[in-house]
């Protein structure tokens, strides 16, 4: 199958032809999260690459959950990222806003020693959302177990 050039249609319907063939696999690129929230906190596991085309959708789903829950706690688990940049970044720095200004807290949890250092170059550690290794990381069995209403949700931000 040959990729034809440019951005018209006869690229979109390759892309997707080559995509359920198998030829491209688009979950390697895709940012996929799950999602618990109740108000008692937001959860959002982060899996693939964190760019400019996943945080725009991230950032709109995320303040839709804190805004529908008034949860007071955001946790971003980003154990699955793969790949992060300034845009990722920036994801971080306005949740981290965001729970300002609404009296909660941030927390990053499960990142990758390289992440981990990405975030630290820009400053992030100074706003003491990093949990430490292995500490402040919630498991996919005990969020929400509380018994409150919990949403969860599943989504896919394809590029």
């Amino acid at each position: 199958m040959e990729k034809p050039s440019g951005n018209g249609p006869g690229f979109r319907g390759w892309y997707a032809d080559a995509v359920s063939k198998g030829i491209h696999k688009e979950s390697e690129k895709a940012m996929v999260i799950r999602m618990d929230a109740s108000p008692a906190g937001v959860t959002v596991w982060l899996s693939g690459e964190l760019d400019h085309h996943a945080a725009r959708s991230l950032r709109e789903q995320i303040d839709g959950a804190v805004d529908r829950t008034g949860a007071k706690e955001l946790r971003l688990d980003f154990e699955g990222v793969t790949f992060m940049d300034s845009s990722g970044i920036g994801l971080v720095m306005g949740r981290y806003r965001l729970m300002r200004l609404t009296g909660g807290k941030l927390t990053v949890t499960g990142a990758s020693e390289r992440i981990q250092k990405v975030m630290r170059l820009a400053g992030l550690d100074k706003l003491q959302v990093l949990a430490p290794p292995g500490q402040g990381e919630p498991s996919s069995e005990s969020a929400g177990a509380s018994g409150s209403k919990k949403e969860e949700q599943t989504r896919e931000t394809h590029q």
